[in-house]
C-alpha cells in the first residue's frame, strides 16, 4: 500500500494525491475559473495529460475552444469523488485565491514528475559511488519536493519568486537529464 501524500494547503484537501488527482484538480480549477488560465498559461502548457479527454480539455482551456472530448474530460472531473469539493471551494475564492491554489497544484505536479520519473532512473544509473554533483542534484530535487509539499514553511513575501525559480530549475533538470553521470575526462 502506497503512503498517503500530505493534504493540499489553502483549503483543497485531495486524498491519495497522485499526479493524476493533482492534474485533475488543476484542470477543474481552470475550467471553473477560465479567467485565471492566462496567468498560468506557460505552466499549463507543460502539464501534458496522458488521458486524451483531459488533454482535449487542457487544449480547449488554452485555446478558448470547446470540443466534445474536452467536455467529456470536464464531466469526468466533475464526477470524480476525489475532486468533489473543488467547485465549492473555488466558488468561495477570488481569482487571486484560485491562482494561489492552482500554482500550488502545478508545483506539486512538476515535483511529482521529477521525483517519480527521474529519481528512480537516477538510482538505477548510479554505478559504484555517486559523485558529488549527482548527490547535490538529487538533494536539490528532494528539497524542491519538500518545499512544494510544505509551502506554509516559506515566507509569503517571496513565494512567487521562489515558485518561478523552483519551476525553472526543475524544468532545466528534467531537460538536462541530471541523473546521468557526466563523461569522465
Amino acid at each position: 500500500m502506497a503512503p498517503r501524500a500530505p493534504s493540499l494547503p489553502v483549503g483543497l484537501n485531495v486524498p491519495e494525491q497522485g499526479e493524476g488527482t493533482l492534474e485533475g484538480a488543476a484542470l477543474l480549477i481552470c475550467a471553473l475559473r477560465p479567467s485565471v488560465v492566462a496567468q498560468v498559461e506557460s505552466r499549463l502548457e507543460r502539464v501534458l495529460p496522458r488521458d486524451p479527454d483531459r488533454a482535449a480539455l487542457l487544449h480547449d482551456l488554452l485555446t478558448r475552444t470547446d470540443s466534445p472530448a474536452g467536455r467529456r474530460g470536464l464531466e469526468t472531473l466533475r464526477r470524480d469523488a476525489h475532486l468533489g469539493l473543488t467547485p465549492a471551494i473555488i466558488e468561495r475564492k477570488d481569482d487571486d485565491g484560485a491562482v494561489t491554489m492552482l500554482l500550488d497544484l502545478l508545483d506539486r505536479i512538476e515535483v511529482a514528475r521529477a521525483t517519480t520519473h527521474e529519481l528512480p532512473r537516477a538510482e538505477s544509473e548510479i554505478q559504484g559511488e555517486a559523485d558529488e554533483g549527482l548527490t547535490w542534484r538529487i538533494s536539490q530535487i528532494t528539497r524542491a519536493r519538500h518545499r512544494a509539499e510544505n509551502p506554509e514553511m516559506e515566507t509569503s513575501g517571496d513565494m512567487n519568486e521562489d515558485r518561478d525559480a523552483m519551476s525553472a530549475q526543475l524544468s532545466d533538470w528534467l531537460s538536462g537529464q541530471i541523473w546521468r553521470k557526466p563523461p569522465r575526462r
